[in-house]
């Protein structure tokens, strides 16, 4: 990871357990759920090395329209939903 990410983001943001690095992702998906009226828009970001396990969370989650989009560099860095 490079150090201008570790420089300025919390160590908790950047790290999970590693027998569960989808940790946090399970949880967003739960609350998005919860939170968001239909027709809303779930989008987080993600390391790009998870892209598809996201995306495959999210659409375990119900939502449609699940889409994983690539940054400027072409990595998949953003995977976006719609609540039903």
């Amino acid at each position: 990871m490079g150090r201008n990410v570790i420089a300025f983001e919390p160590h908790l943001a950047l790290f999970v357990p590693d027998d569960d690095p989808l940790l946090f992702y399970r949880v967003i998906v739960e609350k998005a759920r919860q939170a968001l009226a239909s027709g809303g828009l779930l989008a987080v970001e993600v390391n790009e090395r998870f892209g598809n396990e996201v995306a495959s969370l999210v659409v375990a989650g119900g939502f449609t329209e699940v889409e994983i989009v690539n940054d400027l560099s072409g990595k998949e860095r953003i995977v976006t939903g719609i609540l039903p």
